[in-house]
């Protein structure tokens, strides 16, 4: 059967609900899946969507910091944001696909579109983002960014610690349709961003190649994944759907 086995330091975005609100990337859709007489094949049916086309680094924490008392943001995350955002204004589109601001869709994307209370993230995490944002721009500003940070570092750290369970051990990502998300760290530019008919959350899957030679009609699963718009069925389609073999 294919591996679908997760790292235990990432926590699933499709079983986490404990924590958080679930996905529902296939809308109502029911699981359809056929088995093969060879035991490492199984068919699902499901459609793709997307693939991926710019992919950052992993962050990468010295020491991960973010209390609402401290008013402190991991000097790691404040470089990993900033190549964020430069990456998104050169390669998503300004309105996003779902037709919300660009700056809107980021923020969303980095909660995973959801806190631990609600799904979506309230507006007001918006404003979160902005004192998150201010801080890190006058952070090399000894002065300015101590009188920011009375003010507005509690609401900046807030964001940091809430963006935690999505970005911790994935990789910011932006689609060829221009969608923004995290994905598994052994992601490669080109893997496939699939919906199967059942599913909570989309799945990067690659084409497998056999004696050298890609056989695009056979694929192997990459993991779980989050795209902002993606996730409640917005762009699946049962009619668009056929049977996909993994191995």
């Amino acid at each position: 059967m294919p591996d679908w086995s997760l790292n235990k330091s990432t926590p699933s975005l499709d079983h986490s609900t404990a924590t958080f609100p679930e996905y529902n990337a296939s809308g109502l859709c029911s699981p359809k899946v056929t088995f093969d007489p060879c035991p490492t094949v199984i068919r699902l049916k499901g459609t793709c969507v997307d693939s991926v086309q710019i992919l950052y680094n992993t962050i990468v924490f010295d020491k991960v910091t973010a209390n609402e008392t401290t008013n402190s943001i991991d000097p790691s995350f404040t470089l990993w944001y900033q190549e964020c955002q430069n990456i998104v204004e050169k390669w998503s589109s300004d309105p996003y696909p779902n037709f919300q601001s660009r700056d809107e869709a980021l923020w969303r994307t980095l909660l995973g579109a959801r806190t631990t209370r609600s799904r979506p993230a309230p507006a007001v995490w918006a404003e979160h983002h902005r004192c998150m944002q201010e801080v890190i721009i006058l952070s090399p500003r000894k002065v300015e960014a101590v009188n920011v940070s009375e003010k507005k570092g509690p609401k900046a750290s807030k964001y940091f610690s809430a963006t935690l369970p999505m970005i911790l051990n994935r990789r910011f990502c932006i689609t060829k349709k221009g969608y923004m998300g995290f994905v598994p760290r052994k992601t490669e530019v080109g893997d496939l961003v699939c919906i199967f008919a059942g599913a909570k959350t989309p799945f990067l899957i690659r084409g497998k190649a056999f004696d050298g030679e890609e056989k695009n009609e056979t694929y192997s699963p990459v993991g779980e994944c989050f795209f902002h718009g993606m996730m409640d069925g917005e762009i699946f389609s049962l009619q668009d759907t056929q049977f996909i073999t993994l191995c």
